[in-house]
């Protein structure tokens, strides 16, 4: 699947979250998600252990926790599992309206605690100071009117100020922790905040640093690649290098820089004073604002490429034309396109229905969130085994005597085995010259490779493909690139299982996406690296068994026919394998040719 469609997806799932990001409406209502979730499970034992504070379930009595910064603040009551938390919000609800307050207030009736939480963000773009004053005298007389004890602890942000703060009581990394359960009536809470002179940096470069280089980059190599007064060679060397090593140097650079700026909370001042929330993970969706101005350039790009990367005329006339698709083989095309887009509305569906329609403390909620967002990504794999008997009759493979007898002689010379050899007709690689060989034996080749090439040249492509199963490459690409990417992203997994289940075990969610940032800059690197080497590998090797050196050439160049982009398989830059015109150049070498 291509990036371009990756890219439309994002910004369909972005657009389509929105409303239910935003369908908080009303004053009081039921909340379809946790209020007492892992984070409120921390820091209610944080507060046992050091304040001792009561912990959920309660017998009786109410906890409230004011988390308060200076322009957000979180007020959440917990009572027992038997307690009214509707009446809980009416109170919150009540005691808002004294000080002009107009939040949404919500409850929830939950395992182990009656629940009521009122937000008040106050956050303002550019802010560099801000003061909040909260009277939580106020609101502990009124609960003390729903229970006889109400314990009051107030949890502040390191970068924000108590005015007259008596002693803290417990601390953690980025809060103290305050007891206020013994404030009179005309106790008032009073916060304020100052930016600190770093921290706008810190946020433009976390969240626009990578994006400004990619479009800097794009914009420099279509400025390049568009120079019809340089020569074509030269533009078609040094395009990949203009728009890859920065995009990737940048990634290399950030990796480091979002896993400290993450795990370190240094966020929290921006989150606090620019959108007034006690939480750096409002900034989520930022993450996918550059998608639309990405998924535009990478279309204007490939008008350029195409241009540059393309067959010349005069190439063209070297390269065989592909076969002209049968009518069958069009309509059965069109029918696996509806049924891709038919899936892609299921999952969309059900992302609607686990973000609006479904409770979010229900057992398996997640896994409807977690299920669309699968369908989603998946739709065209989805598709094809839906379509599987037209599949089958249109594109499965197919054996052939001479290519099944080519792959075993030159399997029993190479001592490995193989399972199976066949042609495959699969739409996406009909067109081309192409060989592959799985972890398990299975050779597969496209229609050309049988039709349009020599034996000695299809010996060649087979016995590269081969030699990949000779020397264990894909037992070294599970050891060095997708065990250690797997090992980065799985937190990841267990932050998104918990938004279901707060007693999931899951890492802080800093640690979790810094990782996974980290996993994804160190598995670009080495798929890179690993993957070059083991082509370079794997032709000695198919040049060592066959002994052709003519053919091993001949066979490397047809393998560039029908791509859309013949000339990107040139390019050291542009893919895993390295340049067509270094592998020929390398098989020279090796066989004492200058």
């Amino acid at each position: 699947m291509s990036l371009r469609t990756h890219c439309l997806r994002l910004v369909w799932l972005f657009l389509l979250l929105v409303p239910a990001l935003l369908s908080a409406q009303g004053k009081v209502q039921k909340s379809d998600d946790w209020l007492v979730g892992r984070p409120q499970h921390a820091v209610l034992d944080r507060l046992e252990r050091e304040a001792d504070f009561p912990n959920v379930p309660l017998s009786s009595g109410l906890v409230v926790v004011v988390t308060i910064g200076g322009a957000s603040s979180e007020s959440l009551v917990i009572g027992p599992v038997a307690g009214a938390a509707p009446r809980y919000a009416e109170v919150l609800n009540g005691w808002q309206r004294e000080f002009g307050g107009t939040n949404a207030v919500y409850w929830s009736q939950e395992d182990d605690a009656a629940a009521a939480v009122l937000k008040d963000q106050r956050g303002r773009i550019g802010a560099s100071t801000s003061t909040m004053a909260l009277p939580v005298g106020v609101l502990l007389q009124r609960l003390r009117s729903e229970a006889q004890d109400v314990k009051l602890a107030v949890r502040l942000p390191l970068h924000a100020r108590l005015h007259s703060a008596p002693k803290p009581v417990a601390e953690s990394k980025g809060y103290v922790y305050y007891d206020l359960s013994a404030a009179s009536v005309e106790t008032i809470l009073r916060v304020s905040a100052r930016l600190p002179a770093w921290a706008p940096w810190l946020f433009w470069g976390f969240f626009a640093f990578v994006p400004l280089v990619a479009f800097a980059a794009l914009g420099a190599g279509a400025w390049y690649g568009s120079r019809s007064g340089i020569p074509i060679a030269r533009r078609r060397k040094f395009y990949p290098k203009i728009v890859q090593y920065p995009i990737y140097g940048s990634m290399a650079v950030h990796a480091p820089f979002a896993f400290f700026t993450l795990t370190s909370r240094q966020l929290y001042p921006i989150a606090d004073l620019w959108l007034g929330s006690t939480s750096a993970l409002v900034f989520s969706p930022l993450l996918f604002a550059p998608l639309p101005v990405l998924f535009l350039s990478t279309f204007l790009m490939a008008r350029i490429e195409r241009k540059l990367f393309g067959a010349t005329e005069n190439g063209k006339s070297d390269i065989p034309p592909p076969p002209e698709p049968t009518p069958e083989m069009r309509q059965h095309l069109a029918q696996i396109q509806r049924v891709s887009y038919l899936i892609a509305g299921i999952g969309i569906a059900f992302l609607i229905a686990g973000w609006v329609f479904i409770d979010r403390k229900a057992v398996g909620s997640g896994l409807v969130r977690f299920g669309g967002i699968s369908i989603l990504f998946l739709s065209s794999s989805l598709a094809r085994v839906i379509c599987r008997r037209s599949v089958e009759i249109h594109e499965s493979p197919v054996g052939d005597p001479v290519l099944e007898a080519e792959v075993r002689e030159l399997a029993d010379r190479m001592e490995t085995a193989v399972r199976s050899a066949k042609v495959d007709r699969s739409a996406l690689i009909v067109d081309s010259v192409y060989a592959s060989v799985t972890r398990s034996g299975d050779v597969r080749v496209s229609p050309r490779v049988v039709i349009e090439l020599s034996q000695e040249e299809r010996r060649f492509l087979l016995a590269h493909e081969l030699a990949h199963l000779k020397l264990r490459h894909f037992r070294q690409r599970l050891i060095w690139v997708y065990a250690p990417y797997i090992l980065g992203t799985a937190p990841v997994l267990t932050v998104f299982l918990s938004l279901s289940r707060p007693e999931f075990p899951k890492l802080p969610p800093g640690y979790a996406f810094g990782s996974m940032v980290i996993a994804g800059a160190y598995m670009a690197v080495a798929v890179r690296i690993l993957f070059k080497r083991q082509e370079y590998e794997a032709d000695r090797l198919a040049l060592e068994v066959t002994g052709n050196l003519d053919a091993a050439e001949s066979a490397l160049r047809k393998s560039m026919f029908g791509w859309t982009m013949p000339h990107m398989h040139d390019i050291d830059d542009q893919s895993t394998h390295p340049a067509m015109s270094r592998r020929i150049d390398a098989l020279r070498k090796l066989h004492g040719v200058a």
